[in-house]
């Protein structure tokens, strides 16, 4: 069974990456970080998450979970 997740997880997420996104360019209680570091930052990790699907899910299904 897949299940997504709700509207609403899906626009709080995306808006907590942005926040946080924005203070970090514009230095908001930290030293600001170029637009290419947060921006490859953001990039990687989500090449990574998609990269780890293909282990993810054959791992659950041979455990029997999900």
């Amino acid at each position: 069974m897949v299940v997504s997740p709700s509207n609403w997880l899906v626009a709080s997420s995306v808006t907590d990456i942005s926040i946080a996104a924005i203070l970090a360019i514009t230095g908001v209680a930290m030293t600001p970080l170029p637009v290419e570091v947060v921006g490859g930052t953001l990039g990687s990790a989500f090449v990574f998450a998609f990269l780890m699907d293909f282990v993810k899910v054959p791992v659950f299904r041979r455990l029997g979970i999900g």
